[in-house]
């Protein structure tokens, strides 16, 4: 796996993913250009994915959902 690129943050640390919705389940694959490649069960419409991540993260990490923070979505099609 390449390196992961981390940023720090005023109250954390940043972190780049890249998101395949609408997958089987949800699921850590690897990396890519420095992102975290996972995979989310829910569909990207509606926020629903984002969401999913939020729920699948807080708990792999065992931290409130509102810890996580969206600062940039770029939609690629």
């Amino acid at each position: 796996m390449e390196k992961i690129s981390l940023s720090q943050e005023q109250n954390g640390f940043g972190l780049l993913v890249k998101i395949y919705p609408s997958s089987i389940e949800n699921k850590i694959t690897g990396s890519i250009e420095g992102r975290i490649k996972i995979r989310i069960k829910k569909p990207a419409s509606k926020g629903k994915a984002n969401k999913e991540l939020i729920n699948y993260l807080s708990k792999l990490f065992n931290l409130p959902k509102k810890t996580y923070i969206f600062k940039k979505v770029i939609r690629l099609h």
